[in-house]
C-alpha cells in the first residue's frame, strides 16, 4: 500500500474565537472525584453538551455497573494567539499524558482559570475528514517555554500539516444538569 505523503505545515487552520470544553465525573481517586475532560472541543455550547451525551452513552455501555452521571462541567475558552508548530515536533514522540494526570492539571486550571492557558491542537477526524480541535495541554500563563518540551515528546494527536496550534484563555466553568437540561452556576460545581 502506498504511503500518503505528508506536507508538513501546509495547512493554515482557522481557529474560532471561542470554543467549549466539557467534562464528566468519571475518574475517582481516594481523596475526591475528578472530572474527566473530553479532549474534543466544540464551537458552541449545544454541540458540546450533545457530544458529552454521546460519549456518556458509550461509557455506560462499556462500564459495568454503568455510572450514574447527572451533571457536566462546561468550560468556555477564548482564542488568545497562535502557537507556531515545527516539523521536529513529530520526530520522537514518546510520552503520553494519562487521563488521571490530565484530570488533575485541568482541575487546577478550572479552579483558577486566570492563571492558566490551554494549548489547542488541530487534527483531522479520520472518519469525517473534518478538522477537530483538541484540548492538548494546560500550562501556567507566562510558561510557554514548557510547550516546546510537551510538543517534542507528547503522543497527543496533532495534524502534521498544521502550521499552528493555538493558545486559548480559560473562562469560568459552570455545571449543566443533564436531567433538567439547565445550567447551574454556583460554587458546588467547581472542583477545588
Amino acid at each position: 500500500m502506498k504511503k500518503k505523503k505528508v506536507y508538513f505545515q501546509s495547512i493554515d487552520f482557522k481557529f474560532p474565537k471561542s470554543v467549549w470544553m466539557v467534562a464528566v465525573w468519571l475518574v475517582p481517586t481516594k481523596e475526591r472525584i475528578l472530572p474527566m475532560y473530553l479532549h474534543v472541543l466544540k464551537k458552541d455550547k449545544k454541540a458540546a453538551i450533545k457530544y458529552a451525551e454521546e460519549v456518556l452513552v458509550q461509557v455506560k455501555k462499556l462500564r459495568k455497573p454503568a455510572p450514574a452521571i447527572d451533571y457536566l462541567l462546561l468550560v468556555p475558552l477564548t482564542f488568545s494567539h497562535l502557537y507556531p508548530l515545527k516539523k521536529e515536533y513529530w520526530d520522537n514522540p514518546s510520552y503520553e499524558i494519562k487521563s488521571i494526570d490530565k484530570a488533575v492539571l485541568f482541575s487546577e486550571a478550572i479552579a483558577k482559570p486566570w492563571l492558566y492557558h490551554l494549548l489547542v491542537t488541530p487534527g483531522l477526524d479520520e472518519k469525517t475528514k473534518k478538522v477537530e480541535l483538541s484540548a492538548a495541554f494546560v500550562f501556567k500563563k507566562g510558561a510557554e517555554r514548557d510547550l516546546e518540551t510537551f510538543m517534542r515528546t507528547s503522543t497527543h494527536p496533532v495534524s502534521p500539516e498544521a502550521k499552528n496550534a493555538a493558545i486559548y484563555n480559560i473562562g469560568d466553568s459552570f455545571g449543566y444538569d443533564l436531567k433538567k437540561k439547565e445550567e447551574i452556576v454556583n460554587d458546588k460545581n467547581l472542583v477545588n
